[in-house]
């Protein structure tokens, strides 16, 4: 079985849920309509957690849910549109383990180019990048993309490019976009897997377990099992009228929550959304109240399904980023002494999701860092280098119903809301599967020219439109569809 499986240790206790503001990577808003989409994005490993506040409800924004949430989605159509049920969607980071401590990189040997060949993000062939570097007990952080700005704007960060009207933005006219990093504190080793540790070991240790254990006790402590998802542990209660109740998840899990509308004829109960879920609040629907129940279960934050996969060659080929020139120092951190490919993969388990991939050579081991992963690679006239990812397998995507010519969509050929996907802009279909790839949750991809929609809800229908290609990750079982079933796999 080529399983590559990803373990981690677990803590005894649970850890309390922390909870900050996203940050705003790029919009875009329609042209001659009131309708708005914010990209958002979640620092140090946290999560995005997302609700709607629907037409019906009172003129509520996302701030009154409280200071840590943000819209990403807006239509201002509830009144004259009579399809449109959603008038906001709010979301704010949620992560199990406070954010590090961070401080502000140095920066030095500032350089600006007016060329394709040094600026092949820029329409215009014009950017700038900068040194950053970090004081001793500090590491850079991954790249941060931030559209329509020349500057981070977020304090102990600072830029390392400035591209001037990026390819990478979204919006009726192409924005400049800056990449930004912080240095973060040194934590130590991770305690979930030490840098000797193999694949080969994780796969022995998994193997004894089944599929509906929760935790594996080994000798070197309990161990996630394959479970994407658990049931919350209920903590507390706060009644008034509605009750509210405080859920944990174990260490490696976060929050999943599905809301039930007021509105609902024949409402559903949480045992009828699906296994796992326990009821987190409830109300009366009375006036003011938007959902009648608040239900969540505990879904991992790294895949049972995730995977390795070459980049390249194998024993020819070094990683690289959007193309073969691109090899930022920013993008990557090397280990030396390092003698077998097998190390150099768990040490970059040890720092996953941020850690997106490896290059490899006797001695040397590159941890890739950029958040869009690894897309490109480059064969060198020297051989030993192995370039390899790892998260959401691009090559576990195969087409739905035949893939060219159809779009993706949730569980009808015409369920197709926002909140199932998230935009990031992409040149091929190849840098959108790597995009699938590096993301934090894949469930499948849909791409047209310059678009690619990473999809974080289950692609179960599609519906024919030119131009488009749908794609599903598919590690064991061929999923059910509506439409076409015979024709999944042509």
């Amino acid at each position: 079985m080529a399983r590559s499986l990803l373990l981690q240790l677990l803590p005894l206790a649970t850890l309390a849920d922390f909870h900050v503001l996203p940050v705003e990577t790029d919009s875009y808003c329609a042209r001659g309509y009131a309708i708005c989409r914010y990209s958002l994005t979640c620092l140090y490993g946290y999560s995005l957690e997302c609700k709607g506040i629907s037409c019906d409800a009172p003129e509520e924004t996302c701030e009154d849910f409280g200071p840590t949430w943000r819209k990403t989605d807006w239509n201002g159509h509830c009144d004259d549109w009579d399809d449109v049920e959603r008038r906001y969607e709010c979301c704010e980071c949620v992560g199990s383990v406070a954010a590090p401590e961070i401080t502000s990189p140095s920066t030095s040997a500032v350089n600006c180019h007016d060329s394709w060949d040094e600026c092949p993000d820029s329409y215009d062939g014009s950017c700038c990048s900068t040194r950053l570097s970090c004081p001793a007990g500090y590491t850079l952080s991954e790249s941060l993309d931030l559209c329509g700005r020349t500057d981070c704007g977020l304090e102990h960060y600072a830029v390392s490019q400035l591209n001037y009207m990026s390819m990478s933005c979204g919006g009726i006219f192409p924005g400049d976009q800056v990449q930004c990093h912080t240095c973060m504190k040194d934590e130590g080793p991770a305690s979930s897997v030490t840098a000797t540790t193999t694949l080969a070991h994780l796969t022995a240790i998994i193997s004894t377990a089944t599929l509906t254990s929760t935790l594996i006790t080994t000798t070197e402590g309990p161990v996630v099992a394959l479970t994407d998802y658990a049931s919350p542990t209920k903590v507390g209660e706060e009644c008034d009228g509605p009750c509210a109740y405080s859920l944990t998840c174990p260490d490696g899990y976060g929050l999943d929550c599905h809301d039930v509308a007021c509105g609902e004829e024949e409402p559903k109960t949480c045992d009828a959304i699906g296994i796992y879920y326990e009821l987190k609040s409830w109300s009366h629907c009375q006036l003011g109240d938007v959902n009648r129940y608040e239900c969540c279960r505990c879904a991992r934050s790294v895949p049972s399904g995730a995977d390795w996969e070459f980049v390249g060659t194998p024993g020819n080929g070094a990683c690289r980023g959007r193309n073969q020139t691109d090899n930022s120092a920013s993008y990557y951190t090397v280990h030396h002494g390092i003698t077998e490919i097998e190390e150099c993969k768990a040490l970059c388990l040890q720092h996953f999701p941020s850690c997106k991939g490896i290059e490899w050579s006797y001695g040397r081991c590159e941890l890739w860092t950029r958040s869009e992963g690894i897309f490109a690679h480059v064969e060198l006239e020297t051989s030993g280098f192995s370039c390899m990812r790892f998260g959401w397998a691009a090559k576990h995507l195969m087409p739905v119903d035949g893939g060219t010519g159809r779009a993706c969509r949730g569980s009808t050929p015409t369920d197709n809301r926002a909140s199932y996907f998230v935009v990031v802009p992409t040149r091929s279909l190849e840098e959108c599967r790597a995009r699938c790839t590096a993301a934090p949750l894949c469930y499948g991809i849909e791409f047209s020219l310059g678009r690619c929609e990473i999809w974080v809800q289950p692609i179960q229908a599609t519906t024919s439109l030119d131009g488009f290609s749908c794609f599903v990750y598919n590690y064991q079982d061929v999923p059910v569809f509506t439409e076409k079933p015979s024709t999944l796999i042509p």
